[in-house]
């Protein structure tokens, strides 16, 4: 199990796409609000495991999940048409297909 916190203003900011997809992967999320502070319990995903994970209020979560996409054998759905936000993932795809 792995406790995840941070300064103060981290536990203020949106949580609950990043823990919604981690749970969707097989981790068991401990967090009272769907956001920080939480407790990370599993042996690491299923598998073959499939999440999704939406970029309305940031992109940083599904650059997170894209970066580890292969590692961790699944596979990452990234929603939400925010347009400030696609630029990001895009970047991130083409540093990982390369």
């Amino acid at each position: 199990a792995y406790r995840v916190s941070g300064i103060p203003r981290m536990h203020d900011r949106p949580q609950a796409s990043l823990i919604h997809a981690l749970r969707e992967l097989g981790y068991r999320v401990d967090s009272a609000n769907d956001r920080l502070p939480a407790v990370i319990h599993g042996t690491g995903p299923r598998h073959g495991a499939t999440c999704s994970v939406s970029v309305e209020d940031s992109s940083q979560f599904a650059s997170a999940l894209l970066l580890s996409e292969r590692v961790g054998g699944w596979k990452v759905r990234v929603t939400g048409g925010n347009e400030d936000e696609l630029p990001y993932v895009d970047m991130t795809r083409r540093l990982v297909d390369d």
